[in-house]
């Protein structure tokens, strides 16, 4: 089984009139492996974001994403804004595509060490 993939990187929160850098741990384990954790250290909060929708963002131009999470290109910088919608407010961070990528890259590699899940990945396609 791949093992588990985590890195630490930071994201700009985006404001009204400002910015500012916030750390972030992106999180992937192969026992989970359709969920990516966003952890905010600082601030003791993690978001379980849907692995399929990061693919869909950094492949696509559009919008991504319904509900509380959501991802659209940024014009200004050919990245991407992640939304993060809660009861009460909204905060947006933009994200670098390349860091996304390298990190959905190292978990594709974690998961082809496991071979149940080319067997699965087989028999959910209906190959045959």
């Amino acid at each position: 089984m791949g093992a588990l993939v985590r890195r630490g990187t930071a994201f700009t929160q985006l404001g009204v009139g400002r910015s500012r850098r916030v750390p972030v741990e992106l999180l992937w384990s192969p026992r989970d492996p359709l969920a990516v954790r966003l952890g905010f250290p600082d601030e003791h909060l993690v978001w379980i974001l849907s692995r399929e929708s990061l693919f869909d963002a950094l492949a696509g131009s559009g919008r991504v994403g319904e509900g509380d999470v959501r991802f659209f290109p940024d014009p200004g910088t050919r990245g991407l804004v992640l939304e993060l919608r809660g009861v009460d407010c909204t905060a947006a961070f933009q994200v670098e595509r390349g860091v996304l990528a390298a990190f959905l890259a190292v978990t594709v590699a974690q998961e082809s060490l496991d071979p149940c899940v080319a067997l699965d990945a087989w028999l959910v396609g209906g190959a045959g």
